[in-house]
């Protein structure tokens, strides 16, 4: 046992080594980087195709296809602070239409992977047709987000308010409240996915439907697309 001396002051040595190295596996909470603020960003574009269900002045829109995108984006925690975007871009029987408005103010409620229900209003401008005056759009929207297994639902009323065309207010016939009223339903056909401890994101094909009244006509639109969404 001589080298019982050597192994003992071998051990001694190297002691306040070993013992750093393993304080070096736990980091300190102000060595953490910070992850940021809570998000969830969900975003939406593709085709659009629409038809006239009923227009009893004109024809502004008979028959149109185009493209769309669009955002909304939360930020916070379980109460959230809501923004988004939206353009539209339409061309067709009747002319050039496009609608682009922010959502710059709003309010939302958070649950679950990336679920959310939000109340949005901003301001933009929109045309419809060649024959109808661009105008002042306010909106104002109530948009419901939730994930059901292998898919991901987005419903969502979208009441609109006229400035600047006279010509184009009162033109919401079944919801007099308002000039334009839109009613939409989007499916994703990819389910959320969950990453690390509070990261989930998901993306896929989506397929939507969506009804609008404006200046006393009545249209249907059908979308197809891609949607994206992540959140933390």
């Amino acid at each position: 046992m001589k080298f019982t001396p050597l192994l003992l002051g071998a051990t001694l040595s190297l002691a306040p080594t070993l013992a750093r190295a393993q304080r070096a596996e736990y980091a300190q909470p102000s060595e953490v980087m910070r992850e940021g603020l809570r998000h969830v960003v969900d975003l939406s574009l593709g085709g659009e195709f629409l038809g006239a269900i009923h227009t009893p002045l004109f024809n502004p829109l008979d028959t149109a296809g185009g493209f769309y995108l669009r955002s909304r984006n939360l930020l916070g925690g379980t109460g959230a602070y809501c923004v988004g975007a939206d353009a539209d871009l339409l061309g067709g029987s009747g002319g050039f239409g496009y609608r682009v408005q922010g959502y710059l103010a709003g309010a939302g409620l958070r649950w679950g992977e990336a679920n959310f229900a939000s109340l949005c209003g901003g301001v933009g401008v929109s045309r419809i047709g060649s024959a109808v005056p661009t105008g002042g759009r306010i909106p104002v929207e109530l948009r419901v987000a939730q994930n059901l297994g292998p898919v991901r639902l987005n419903l969502w009323a979208n009441a609109g308010w006229i400035f600047g065309s006279d010509f184009r207010q009162n033109g919401s016939g079944t919801f007099k409240f308002t000039d334009e009223f839109e009613l939409g339903l989007s499916v994703r056909f990819a389910r959320q996915h969950h990453y690390w401890s509070t990261y989930s994101a998901g993306g896929g094909v989506s397929f939507g439907v969506m009804y609008r009244e404006f200046m006393q006509a009545q249209t249907l639109s059908f979308t197809l697309g891609i949607d994206l969404t992540g959140a933390r």
